[in-house]
């Protein structure tokens, strides 16, 4: 398998197990200890005798640190009901924004879950998903205050809007804030950029592993989805000896007072995007490079 091929291997494995995480967790979690601090005027509208209530588990959050959350479902009917709880950890099913309303960009890319229906019995409180990161899923830069919901999906009704606070105390992820630049310049709503948590390797041909985020392309007319690499590092990268034939070799795209900036644009990704090079450099304020062996 060549490097290239393993790159996307790795980065589909990645996506993919983000969603297995969160069944894990809803498995283990005992509902008592999450329902416990649930509020009775809190509680959503109902759908079908179901009502959700999203809990915050801190009285207000860090930049850069977990900001974590629960949800807890009840049926307020006097029947069994069925409710999957897939439903509730899926791609989106969370809305965050800031204070004037502004919707919070999500950053975690796309991901698969597992599960299926549940019984859930008259009066009886289940954990829908504890601990849930929302600083993994959103690309949260600034202080102030932010509003999250879960918006619901089937019969899981959406739920409570709750405010909270992030301190001006502590410094963001370096991949948000490069996503926050970047998206100003992404040139249509097929564009993505993403921050998968766990997702790291080094600038393509280069050594040394660095801070990175995807810009993807969802297809279209001109084909499938493309994928473009954008690294940032501390010190300028020297072409490694040690890289197979075949790999691409990450550009180098220029530098600010943050670091240097390497880029790997497959040909496809510049047909959707001609200037891409020069907008991500103008958006960044790079010094690009003239004669450079970076």
């Amino acid at each position: 398998m060549n490097t290239r091929r393993c790159i996307f291997t790795i980065l589909f494995a990645v996506l993919v197990s983000q969603g297995n995480i969160f069944a894990a967790e809803q498995d283990s979690n005992e509902p008592e200890e999450l329902a416990q601090f649930a509020e009775d005027d809190k509680w959503s509208e109902p759908n079908d005798g179901l009502v959700t209530q999203l809990i915050p588990q801190n009285e207000y959050y860090i930049l850069g640190k977990p900001m974590e959350f629960g949800l807890v479902l009840k049926n307020i009917s006097d029947s069994e009901k069925k409710y999957d709880p897939q439903r509730a950890i899926g791609m989106h099913s969370l809305i965050v924004k800031t204070a004037d309303n502004s919707r919070v960009y999500y950053k975690a890319g796309p991901y698969q879950t597992s599960g299926g229906p549940r019984p859930i019995e008259s009066g009886e409180v289940v954990t829908l998903f504890e601990n849930r990161d929302i600083s993994d899923e959103f690309a949260i830069t600034k202080p102030g205050k932010y509003t999250v919901q879960f918006r619901g999906f089937y019969r899981l009704p959406a739920s409570n809007v709750i405010e909270f606070e992030v301190k001006t105390r502590g410094t963001p992820d370096e991949r948000d804030v490069l996503i926050d630049q970047v998206i100003d310049v992404l040139p249509d709503a097929n564009w993505l950029a993403m921050a998968p948590k766990r997702f790291r390797h080094a600038p393509a041909g280069r050594k040394e592993e660095t801070i990175s985020i995807i810009l993807r392309h969802l297809g279209g007319e001109k084909g499938g989805d493309v994928l473009v690499f954008l690294w940032k590092t501390n010190s300028p990268m020297d072409v490694t000896e040690e890289k197979e034939e075949d790999t691409p070799t990450s550009d180098y795209l220029g530098k600010n007072a943050s670091g240097y900036f390497y880029i790997e644009t497959p040909p496809k990704a510049l047909d959707y995007w001609p200037k891409m090079k020069e907008d991500i450099a103008k958006t960044l304020k790079l010094d690009r490079p003239g004669n450079s062996n970076y």
